[in-house]
Order: structure tokens, then sequence, then C-alpha cells
């Protein structure tokens, strides 16, 4: 559930920097500093590829970074910035970089294990922060597992998530292609992460409908009340993306006015959707009023 992604003339949807100096992160001085600091220190690599010119790269800096818990999370590996316009550029070719700010965790070989695309607050750094560590730890055991039982679901299950997170999209959909093969109705409920995680993927890639999709299974066949609500306040969030308005024709692919009531609609039907879900956390019942405020702003706005 991207929430930066939404883009609306909201004051109340506005994410403002939260500082002006950079956070107390030891940054290494260059890459190849920071990788040999990695390897004698057995720690993996965070770096974090940037222009001088990106405004969400500062908020990232100045807000995010200056945040002590992400602080902390950083200091967990070995962080550097390198400039994709300057010393970064070859690097930042190698890596395949092409958003700014994008956030790369990697071992020692030079693997990718955790990206993040984008802006992101504290409370998000810190979670993708940690999950990549986790991610990292647990893999080898559950490719262990697999390939001492290719139907163990939960190891399937486990790799997808792990590659999702990675942005290794192929993979990611071979493994929940194996997993519905031994579950396809979701009975053991091991295939919720995998079908948000992979949602996640296609959202953060601004690719709406199959994210959605995803998020659907969830919301449809979990058994658990959180991830069915992560579900429903995702595909609010993908429709709220989807429906940008266009006054000024400055979007790739303008839609219509019928076409942005028609999202806002559906939006609102997976508000009502999550609203009957019982036990939702004080976190998502935030989130939900927050959403179905905006709906009602959107509708006037439309013209509903």
């Amino acid at each position: 559930m991207q929430n930066k992604l939404i883009r609306f003339a909201l004051g109340a949807l506005a994410v403002g920097a939260a500082a002006s100096s950079f956070a107390q992160i030891k940054w290494a001085p260059n890459f190849q500093a920071a990788l040999a600091q990695a390897k004698a220190s057995n720690k993996l690599l965070m770096v974090e590829f940037y222009t001088a010119w990106d405004a969400n790269g500062k908020k990232l800096e100045e807000g995010t970074f200056k945040d002590n818990t992400a602080e902390e999370v950083a200091a967990k590996y070995v962080p550097v910035r390198v400039n994709v316009e300057k010393e970064g550029k070859d690097l930042g070719a190698k890596f395949h970089i092409t958003n700014y700010p994008t956030v790369l965790f990697i071992d020692h070989s030079e693997n990718v294990i955790g990206i993040i695309d984008g802006y992101e607050t504290p409370d998000e750094f810190v979670k993708h922060g940690n999950s990549f560590l986790k991610d990292y730890s647990e893999f080898p055991g559950y490719e262990a597992k697999y390939k001492a039982n290719s139907k163990n679901l939960d190891a399937i299950a486990h790799l997808g998530v792990i590659y999702a997170n990675r942005y290794q999209i192929a993979p990611a959909l071979s493994k929940l292609a194996e997993a519905e093969k031994i579950d396809p109705n979701n009975a053991t409920d091991k295939l919720s992460d995998l079908y948000n995680f992979i949602a996640d993927y296609y959202q953060n890639a601004s690719t709406f409908d199959p994210a959605i999709k995803y998020f659907q299974k969830t919301a449809d066949t979990s058994k658990s009340t959180d991830k069915r609500a992560y579900g429903y306040l995702s595909i609010v969030s993908c429709y709220f993306s989807k429906a940008q308005l266009d006054p000024e024709g400055v979007y790739e692919h303008p839609i219509t006015l019928e076409q942005a009531r028609s999202y806002i609609e559906a939006a609102r039907k997976a508000t009502d959707a999550c609203a009957k879900l019982p036990n939702l956390k004080d976190e998502d019942k935030k989130i939900l009023k927050q959403d179905q405020v905006n709906i009602k702003q959107l509708q006037q706005q439309l013209g509903h």
C-alpha cells in the first residue's frame, strides 16, 4: 500500500520534509570504500543513488534519514551515497537505475537483495530495511527446504515473497504459479503475503491493473483481517493513482472525466468492503477514515 504514489491537489495528502540537514548516518566516502568496509565488517551495503535536482531525494535525505530509528537501521548496513550524474554514472548504469532516489541493498558479490524505489517515510524505510536483512538471512534456509521438497508450500511462498521484495518479479510469479497449483483457493492462507508483495511491486511500478488484481486476491481469500485490510486499502490507493486529473495535459496517458469517476467509485466500493471487516486495527481505521474523506472530496471535484 504505497500512498507515496498518489498525486492529488489535496492539501491533506501533502508530505513535507521534516528537517533541513543530513542525518547522523555515517556515509562511506565512495562505493569501493563501502564495499571494502562491508566485506571487512560482514555487513551488507546500502547504496543511495541520487541527483542534485530531485525533490524526492531531498525529502528522503532531509526527512527520512534524519529520523533516529531510520538511522539505526542504516547503521546495520554500510551506507554510501552516489550521484548518478557524476561519480555514480557508471554504477547507476550497471544497476539499471532509472528512478531517483533509488536505494539498493546489495551483498558482497554486488547482488541486489533489496530495493527502495523513490521516497519513503521513516516508517516505510525502517520496515523495508529490516525486512531485507530478514530476507537475506532466511533465503538459504527456504531454498534448502524447497530443494529437499519442491512441494513445500511454506518454502515456495516465502521464496516468492523474497523475490518480489527484491523486485525480481519473474521468479516471484513463477513461485506464485507453483503455490497456486498446490493451494488454488488459498485455503492455507500462505499465499496472502505473496499476493500482496507481488501487488506492491506492480503498484510501485505504477502498473495499477495487475496490482489491483493481486491485492483483490488477498482481500477475497485471506483469513486474516490485517491482510485483507491491506489489500482493500491498497486497492483504494491504486484507484486514487489511476484517477489523476490532467487539467494541463501533462500526463502521458490522460484520462476522461468518466474514467476518473469510475475509478473513484471503485475506490469507494473497496472502502465499504474494508469497513465491514471485523476487528480492524486502529491504524487501518485511521487510513480508512482518511480515504473516505478523500473520496467525498474527489466526488465533489468530479461532479458526482
